[in-house]
């Protein structure tokens, strides 16, 4: 019992004095409120502390309610027009951003349309220098195209010239006026021949091949017969054969048709069948003939023009000054597959004031 009197005492004493309260606790403020604080009311723009902290105390319970417990306690925002705010500001960045986005999208598509343009054109380019390197490459002839290019000048400087003098001393040629007339056109005709049946005989060899494979012709002639992928190829082999063996081909049958065209066209020179050096002319011109167009790329003559043309001719008097063609004496020489000109054609042209007309160089 005297315990118990002495605290009730005790706590009568403690109620009795007259001491201060203490003062009432403020509500400090967290982080996550100085930093919204620090972000919509900058020093010296905001209301002051005291009635910061009165507003505060004052919209505690709405924000609270409003927005929400994070962490165990209330999280307190000053003002609900700032959440307004920060939501508009967000919708805001993030129009700008999808904005942004769009346009990179864009740019990068444009860059991707751009980047298979410069492909494509670099790959043309690239197209157009192989073509160009392998046409230079081509064009430029080798070892033997050399040699076969030389044979056919030599046949105009030297078989040609040998085959003259064997004609100037042929009695039945001497007794016409227009002798030299007659052998221009005939060693002229003579070369022309032998392209013409060379020719010839590789379209005889091609049909006899398709005739032998028994591939069906329409009647409009080889060429017709000719469509399918497997006649192209065994035409290419053909032409590779008689490119390899066109110095061992037997020409004797070429050789056949050129003199049976010439002679028959010149029946009234019998002599002609026993000049040894026209036939030997023929058979050199044929053999020449025949390794140019069996060659890979085939070389072709040109002697239809009727105007001069520099690349293609050179004039036999070069004091000649007239663009109109009077006869051929050698034709051009022609790479088939580039159509470039590898020997130039000798001919006559009409001088100033001149009225002779040779007419056709073919006979």
């Amino acid at each position: 019992m005297f315990s118990l009197g002495n605290r009730s005492r005790s706590r009568s004493r403690s109620r009795d004095r007259s001491e201060p309260r203490p003062p009432p606790r403020k509500h400090h403020k967290s982080a996550r409120e100085w930093l919204w604080a620090d972000l919509y009311h900058p020093a010296g723009e905001g209301p002051s502390n005291k009635d910061s902290s009165c507003d505060s105390q004052s919209n505690t319970s709405m924000d609270t309610v409003s927005v929400g417990a994070t962490n165990g306690g209330p999280m307190i925002v000053e003002r609900r027009a700032f959440t307004s705010d920060v939501e508009r500001q967000l919708v805001e960045e993030v129009e700008k951003l999808k904005i942004e986005l769009s346009k990179s999208l864009d740019n990068i598509q444009a860059l991707q349309e751009r980047e298979v343009q410069l492909m494509a054109k670099l790959s043309d380019q690239s197209q157009r220098y192989y073509t160009k390197a392998s046409a230079a490459v081509s064009s430029t002839p080798d070892k033997q195209t050399l040699g076969l290019i030389h044979a056919f000048t030599k046949l105009y400087t030297d078989a040609r010239q040998d085959a003259l003098d064997a004609l100037d001393v042929m009695s039945d040629l001497q007794q016409f006026d227009d002798a030299d007339d007659i052998k221009t056109k005939l060693l002229f005709s003579v070369i022309v021949l032998s392209f013409r049946c060379c020719q010839v005989e590789i379209e005889e060899i091609m049909a006899d091949m398709i005739k032998a494979a028994r591939i069906p012709d329409t009647g409009h002639g080889v060429q017709s017969s000719t469509q399918t992928g497997y006649v192209k190829d065994l035409e290419q082999i053909t032409l590779q054969y008689l490119h390899k063996t066109s110095k061992s081909y037997d020409i004797t049958r070429i050789v056949e048709k050129v003199c049976g065209h010439l002679f028959s066209t010149l029946h009234d020179y019998p002599s002609l069948r026993m000049s040894s050096a026209l036939k030997s002319y023929i058979s050199i011109c044929v053999q020449v003939a025949w390794q140019l167009v069996t060659h890979t790329p085939s070389y072709i003559i040109d002697y239809d023009n009727k105007e001069y043309n520099h690349q293609l001719h050179q004039r036999f008097h070069r004091n000649d000054s007239s663009t109109k063609i009077k006869c051929y004496l050698w034709p051009a020489l022609l790479d088939a597959s580039t159509m470039k000109c590898v020997h130039k054609g000798v001919v006559i042209t009409q001088g100033p004031g001149g009225d002779e007309d040779y007419g056709d160089t073919k006979l």
